[in-house]
């Protein structure tokens, strides 16, 4: 009984994934008719594996189709394990020819600086070189401490 109720869990969670990768292929597809320069992007959960099984994004799939432009894993972790092992999961099932379309997602709003700048360096060391932070209401209540921020992701 339990092997069924698993199956039709599965079954339930593969259609919802598909219905998302639908819509995404539905906007892509329209961009594409209307022939205009518009950009797609999606801001997805940072664990791959978590994203796909938990949150239905199979964000990889989309990277792989060309149906986004580019992703932006939303990896906020403070802690520093939880950060590298979102980034060793996307090293270890996305080609690298695709790392160009994953801009790492740091956020700025729980942690000091010295941290969020050591995620840009961690990033940039494992071959993901685009950077967003994340959010602006840290800059707009201590524009000083994000200046120091700004400065690291300027250097190569």
């Amino acid at each position: 009984e339990q092997s069924y109720v698993d199956s039709i869990k599965a079954k339930w969670n593969n259609f919802k994934q598909n219905k998302i990768t639908e819509l995404i292929e539905y906007i892509h597809e329209d961009i594409s008719n209307f022939d205009r320069k518009l950009i797609i992007s999606a801001a997805v959960k940072p664990n791959l594996i978590e994203a796909q099984n938990r949150w239905h994004q199979n964000w990889k799939i989309w990277l792989e189709r060309g149906l986004v432009d580019f992703v932006v894993p939303m990896n906020y972790s403070k802690e520093i394990i939880n950060f590298m092992t979102n980034i060793k999961i996307m090293k270890n099932n996305i080609n690298e020819n695709l790392f160009n379309k994953i801009i790492m997602g740091i956020s700025v709003y729980n942690q000091n600086s010295e941290d969020v700048i050591d995620k840009i360096f961690l990033s940039r060391l494992n071959d993901f070189n685009g950077i967003s932070i994340f959010s602006y209401n840290t800059y707009k209540n201590n524009p000083d401490e994000f200046d120091i921020i700004l400065n690291s992701i300027k250097e190569p």
